[in-house]
């Protein structure tokens, strides 16, 4: 079973913002989920490189992370786009400071109009679909312990996590404990069967996130 804490302290509703300096950025080149020496950077191998530090060997691959700050995940897919990132196990859980900003790519923008009532303009060109993955495969992101502090996730439709299983079905799982400075904005989280966001902390509670 999943043991899952609901415990959502007033720290959660923090507007504190991360203040991480910025490290390596790791352009985002292609939608397919691949790991391969193939001259372009999935996402899934971005990840990687960010947690690890370490990079592709050849031209086009992405660039190593670095270990000194926040590294930057941006989004330079060839195309007009929309561009669906079918995943097809799951991705890398993040486990350092990330920010992974959705609108870097061409085309699309954030929301401009301050009255939610009123609707949104926002455009998202890069979507996270679940829909291939199988009931292992979730969830759609994860951030896993404190060292997953001062991460940003921006600009991104997750979607398609939809196979029944119990606690995994979700959007953006934070999850282990002492996660803080976070923030979750401008993304479009949908057509999920458990969560958009779900939220775990094992004895050490997660702090100053950020949901908006």
């Amino acid at each position: 079973s999943c043991m899952w804490s609901f415990r959502l302290y007033a720290s959660l509703l923090s507007l504190t913002l991360i203040s991480a300096a910025s490290a390596a950025t790791i352009p985002v080149t292609t939608s397919a989920d691949s790991v391969a020496t193939d001259g372009s950077c999935s996402l899934r191998e971005a990840i990687t490189a960010a947690n690890q530090n370490t990079g592709g060997i050849m031209t086009g691959e992405c660039p190593a992370g670095d270990a000194s700050g926040q590294d930057q995940i941006v989004f330079a897919i060839p195309g007009s786009g929309p561009h669906q990132i079918l995943v097809q196990t799951q991705l890398p859980a993040v486990t350092s400071p990330l920010s992974s900003d959705g609108y870097t790519q061409a085309g699309s923008s954030p929301n401009t109009i301050a009255d939610l009532s009123a609707g949104d303009n926002a455009v998202w060109m890069i979507e996270i679909n679940g829909s291939q993955s199988g009931s292992t495969s979730k969830p759609g992101l994860q951030l896993n312990g404190s060292n997953a502090s001062n991460t940003r996730i921006r600009g991104l439709r997750i979607s398609g996590f939809s196979t029944p299983q119990c606690c995994a079905d979700i959007g953006i799982a934070l999850s282990g404990s002492g996660i803080s400075q976070v923030q979750i904005l401008g993304n479009r989280i949908e057509g999920n069967s458990e969560r958009g966001i779900y939220i775990q902390a094992l004895g050490n509670p997660h702090n100053s996130v950020q949901i908006g």
